[in-house]
């Protein structure tokens, strides 16, 4: 067996849903979102450790998405995309929730390296008559986001 000394690697194991509900950030290849039990982990690859644990749903979490933002629009007039501010998680719960990072005093947005108090539930969108398993969001030029969820129902 062994020995657990203060030179040992951190090993960080998860018990994930069997739904492949993972995602990742296109602005940091180090970020990750997981679903684990009625949570959503923001985990962080390079650190091995989660930035921050989003809760609210009663029951399983089958899906989470980033949105990403659009920013300015390039030298070409085409939108770039801001590093995500919001991510979209779909439950058996039968909700979906959104999830929005607080801004801080300056009106600066937290960074996704911030504690679990500084992202909330700013939506929870109910109509579904079973388990959500299925979720897409796609963000448009005027910042707003087109969802659209799936179910059995």
């Amino acid at each position: 067996m062994n020995s657990v000394n203060s030179n040992s690697r951190l090993q960080v194991a998860l018990a994930l849903n069997r739904h492949d509900g993972s995602d990742y950030s296109l602005f940091d290849s180090n970020l990750s979102l997981v679903c684990a039990g009625p949570y959503v982990l923001l985990l962080n690859a390079a650190k091995a450790s989660y930035e921050a644990i989003l809760k609210g749903h009663q029951d399983l979490v089958h899906l989470a998405r980033f949105i990403p933002s659009f920013g300015l629009a390039d030298s070409e007039g085409r939108p770039t995309f801001e590093q995500e501010r919001e991510i979209l998680s779909c439950s058996a719960d039968k909700t979906v929730r959104a999830w929005s990072r607080v801004e801080n005093e300056d009106n600066e947005i937290s960074s996704l390296s911030s504690s679990s108090s500084n992202w909330t539930c700013t939506a929870v969108l109910e109509g579904h008559t079973d388990s959500i398993t299925g979720l897409a969001v796609v963000s448009l030029p005027d910042g707003s986001a087109f969802c659209a969820s799936a179910s059995a129902d």
